[in-house]
């Protein structure tokens, strides 16, 4: 798995009513909700309007990063005496000196920039207008990097564009062929998943996204085997040290035992599988399985439909 606090599975399954189907699976994950990692932004403003008693100001924050930015919030200084007139995309809370500006709820989407402005007053100001801006996450106010001895906490969501999952079906007992989950669209992913602050870990499948390669294939292991029009996702969920993440040194990897419960097809069922965990870089975990996962159709229910 890769865990950037984010997640990949691959599965291999056996066509067989008497055989157990053997799982393994890898993810990403990254951490998207620790302060730490708030500077991702470039932020900038323009006075493009400047008049004897006032001037428009206008701030764009452009989110280089791969992340999504849902809260944040700007410092803003001005020549003493200036006074807010009318903002927008932004709550302004302002006084003779600058201004905080916070979100109103808006998204910055990764690689795509935000804008918002302000008009203010001068006031009888009599030299040029100084402003400066900053904010947590402006990555041209700060730091770039995350400091060494970050503390990687909160949120970590399994990144579906780096995880995938596959199976192996084997029929007559010795023809393999490789079948996968693929997402068919971004608001759709096949896999997801996450890892709250207190190590609480939440894997899912959408089992409508298998490919056979064949789309009849796909519709009959859709409808007699997972039966997706009343099962449609499979979960594995466990528990973590929530310390285990944010302890571990770049490049040095690490083996865990994980028991976890398996929910497939409307039947519960307890797991333990051994995982590699390897620190990428700082917020992104890579996680996948050194043994099979032995998944047995009869114990979930699922023998009419091979």
């Amino acid at each position: 798995m890769i865990f950037n606090n984010l997640t990949r599975f691959s599965t291999f399954t056996r066509a067989c009513s008497t055989a157990p189907a053997i799982a393994k699976f890898a993810v990403c994950m990254s951490l998207i909700a620790s302060a730490q990692f708030a500077q991702a932004a470039q932020c900038s403003f323009t006075i493009p309007d400047n008049w004897n008693n006032g001037f428009k100001t206008e701030i764009v924050i452009a989110n280089d990063s791969d992340q999504s930015i849902n809260d944040w919030s700007l410092e803003l200084t001005w020549n003493p005496g200036i006074s807010l007139q009318n903002g927008w995309n932004g709550n302004f809370d302002c006084n003779d000196t600058g201004c905080t500006i916070t979100t109103q709820g808006h998204t910055v989407h990764a690689n795509q920039s935000f804008g918002l402005g302000f008009v203010a007053s001068k006031n009888g100001l009599s030299e040029d207008v100084a402003i400066t801006l900053n904010g947590d996450v402006c990555s041209n106010s700060g730091p770039t990097t995350p400091p060494d001895a970050v503390t990687e906490t909160g949120l970590w969501a399994l990144d579906s564009t780096e995880s995938s999952l596959s199976y192996v079906s084997v029929k007559k007992d010795h023809i393999a062929e490789l079948n996968q989950f693929v997402s068919q669209d971004n608001a759709t992913p096949a896999l997801s998943g996450s890892i709250d602050a207190d190590g609480r870990v939440l894997l899912a499948v959408d089992l409508n996204s298998v490919s056979t390669g064949v789309d009849i294939r796909n519709s009959r292991v859709m409808d007699l085997l997972f039966e997706t029009e009343l099962l449609p996702t499979a979960y594995f969920n466990t528990q973590i040290d929530p310390a285990l993440l944010s302890t571990l040194e770049v490049g040095n990897p690490t083996v865990q035992t994980v028991t976890g419960e398996m929910s497939l097809h409307g039947v519960n069922q307890e797991m333990s599988l051994d995982v590699l965990v390897v620190k990428l870089a700082t917020g992104h975990v890579n996680v996948s399985t050194l043994t099979p996962m032995i998944i047995d159709s009869k114990a979930f229910d699922m023998d009419y439909g091979i």
